[in-house]
């Protein structure tokens, strides 16, 4: 490939790149990765990938648009989406993750241990511990589809190594998982017997569906019935009853006219 050479993946394909010195890149689905020419150093411009460097190969770096990873000798799988988390787990060997934007902010991280760097964050976190026997049995990179890892005996130590610190409860199976790609930690139930069955028997142990973190459901506050205001019933206005005339106090009887007592007239002196 000339160098800047681009490789896209479509929607449901996967691919697989062989250089000649035998170092091995993966590319999932929906991924684009970017290669120079004379090196080993891939740019992940999205999507995920793994990347396999054999041991006295030298080195290689795979960079995204934040961070970088330094590997010689090792297999790593990282997953990069613009403005998302990006996620590095090394699957055996040891990887330097440094970031782009601050000169000097590294750390070194170990077979089965996972780093998940905030897209905007100034620095790295601290790593967790993966499941790596759990992670060869269901991720699409590492299934049958491809043929088998030249490092694979090195990742079985890895898993075998986890195996031994899980007998002597120095690591714990937790209930957290990220289902597939993205960084979404999900909350699943505990193993059951028979899955643990499948896993020893060598089936391909079931994903477990997960219990979803319940949505407490509001209790909806039931709405008073407005107690309606009783209407006043309006007091009738009584209808003046006329009081009534008053009698009239009968008319006296008038007092009858006194009739005048007569005056005596004078006897006339009769004059002989």
């Amino acid at each position: 490939m000339s160098d800047g050479t681009a490789v896209l993946t479509g929607l449901d394909s996967r691919a697989e790149l062989t250089f000649t010195d035998q170092t091995l890149a993966r590319l999932g689905a929906n991924t684009i990765s970017t290669f120079n020419e004379g090196t080993r150093d891939l740019e992940l411009g999205g999507g995920a990938m793994l990347l396999q460097v054999p041991k006295n190969a030298g080195g290689a770096k795979s960079k995204t648009a934040l961070v970088t990873a330094a590997i010689t000798g090792t297999t790593i799988m990282l997953e990069y989406h613009a403005n998302a988390f990006i996620k590095f787990i090394i699957l055996e060997g040891t990887g330097r993750i440094m970031l782009n934007s601050k000169l000097g902010e590294s750390v070194l991280l170990h077979a089965g241990q996972m780093r998940i760097v905030n897209p905007s964050g100034t620095t790295l976190p601290q790593p967790v511990d993966v499941d790596l026997d759990r992670l060869k049995k269901t991720s699409g990179l590492m299934s049958g589809k491809f043929s088998p890892l030249a490092s694979q005996d090195l990742i079985g130590q890895e898993i075998r190594a986890q195996e031994l610190l899980k007998a002597q409860m120095a690591l714990l199976d937790t209930n957290l998982v990220i289902f597939g790609s993205g960084t979404a930690v999900n909350l699943v139930d505990a193993i059951d017997q028979k899955t643990e069955a499948t896993r020893g028997s060598g089936g391909r142990v079931p994903t477990p569906t997960p219990t979803p973190f319940p949505t407490a459901t509001p209790t909806a506050s039931p709405t008073p019935s407005p107690t309606p205001k009783p209407t006043a019933s309006p007091t009738p206005t009584p209808t003046a009853t006329a009081s009534p005339s008053a009698t009239p106090s009968p008319t006296g009887a008038p007092s009858p006219t006194s009739t005048p007592t007569p005056t005596a007239t004078p006897a006339r002196t009769r004059v002989l």
